[in-house]
């Protein structure tokens, strides 16, 4: 069985999101979004939107 592969956004405090926000876009649909902060808290981006990590930095599963 082939092993499900994931694109992973690094959020961090300050970033920009259209630094990332097209790039989500576009691989959604082949490589599901995970989304790792430094403290796992909810991370308001620049443009307002409020965004909600699966995952610290370091704590993102390898097999992702």
């Amino acid at each position: 069985m082939e092993k499900e592969l994931h694109t992973l956004i690094i959020f961090y405090p300050g970033c920009i999101a259209q630094e990332v926000m097209l790039a989500a876009e576009l691989l959604e649909d082949r490589f599901p979004i995970i989304v790792a902060t430094h403290d796992k808290r909810p991370l308001r981006l620049s443009n307002g939107l409020n965004i909600t990590p699966d995952y610290l930095y370091g704590s993102v599963p390898a097999e992702s």
